[in-house]
């Protein structure tokens, strides 16, 4: 029989609109502009995904800032290494200008070098533009049909850039009580941000991610709390249910005939982290992967995944995934 499948991610629309070997960089001790790129223009609504190493030439901390359209999206703090930073933002079609900007740590200079921001869409993908934080922001993944079953839980990617004027600034997690301090929550509760860039000086800003898994077919709010009232936060968010989260969680709801195949291709999106991919779920009592999971994988760079039901039954076991950077390509089944 013909294998029926679905690419998630729109591969004739995917750009890498700036590709930028560098180096650029400042010795500046405030922010100064490092690279204007000009404008991009998206013909339609997406993802814009933006990559780059930074280092400096002391202990630092140096920090990059990345504005597009003229709101910041992002912001690193980098303290030792050259580590590389990555970030996507839901944009609608238009225009938008690209700068780079960055101070230096200490008595150094900082670098940046391989700067990349392409463009990116997917199937069932919603979200909200780059702004400045005014309010909750609600968004709901339509329940719809794949190849495996229906779209069980979407993904929300939740990306801000916080700054205090005269203080610094800092992202919140569970349990924590910060100078300035920002949280994100989902539905009035409180999430822990997946990455976070914490300001330890004045007018330092901070800048973090926060991917979180909900269900599909239903309106869920994103509400970012402050500490402090004049703490100004500019928010992204991209729903998805393709757009992987670090923590596992299952996109589908497995429905196709018994005696099937399921397939499933991850790649990496933003960056390329370890995805892992998987069939079965956690035990009442769990003594780790190699119990609560009949097959799974984990890598960098693209994974093919493949199960076949004979014995497992279709509808009491999961298809679980998880890798923050990366996304979900293609699903497919072979029916039998």
């Amino acid at each position: 029989m013909t294998v029926l499948s679905e690419q998630t991610r729109t591969l004739s629309t995917v750009s890498n609109l700036i590709n930028d070997p560098g180096p650029r960089g400042t010795t500046s001790g405030t922010f100064a502009v490092i690279k204007d790129y000009g404008n991009i223009t998206l013909a339609a609504a997406g993802l814009v995904l933006v990559k780059f190493a930074q280092t400096d030439d002391n202990s630092g901390p140096s920090r990059i800032r990345v504005k597009i359209g003229g709101v910041y999206a992002f912001a690193t703090k980098r303290t030792s290494g050259t580590p590389t930073f990555s970030f996507i933002c839901y944009l609608a079609a238009g225009t938008y200008a690209v700068i780079v900007e960055a101070h230096r740590g200490n008595s150094s200079e900082v670098t940046m070098t391989n700067f990349q921001l392409g463009y990116v869409s997917f199937t069932d993908l919603e979200g909200s533009a780059l702004a400045v934080y005014s309010g909750g922001i609600s968004k709901t993944t339509t329940v719809k049909v794949t190849p495996l079953g229906d779209l069980k839980n979407t993904v929300y990617a939740v990306t801000v850039y916080a700054t205090t004027a005269g203080a610094h600034t800092n992202l919140e997690n569970p349990g924590d009580a910060l100078t300035n301090g920002v949280q994100v929550l989902l539905d009035a509760v409180q999430q822990s941000w997946g990455e976070r860039h914490q300001g330890d000086g004045n007018d330092q800003p901070a800048g973090g991610k926060c991917y979180v898994a909900a269900s599909a077919g239903s309106s869920h709010t994103i509400t970012i709390g402050k500490d402090n009232a004049d703490t100004v936060v500019n928010i992204n968010v991209a729903v998805c249910p393709w757009i992987l989260p670090s923590a596992v969680f299952e996109p589908v709801t497995l429905d196709f005939n018994q005696g099937s195949t399921a397939y499933v291709v991850l790649e990496p999106l933003d960056a390329n982290p370890t995805k892992f991919v998987a069939v079965g779920k956690e035990r009442a009592i769990t003594f780790g992967a190699s119990t609560d999971y009949y097959s799974s994988t984990s890598a960098a760079d693209i994974i093919g995944f493949s199960y076949t039901f004979e014995v497992v039954k279709v509808g009491e076991s999961g298809l679980l995934a998880s890798g923050l950077g990366g996304c979900i390509s293609h699903v497919g089944v072979d029916p039998r």
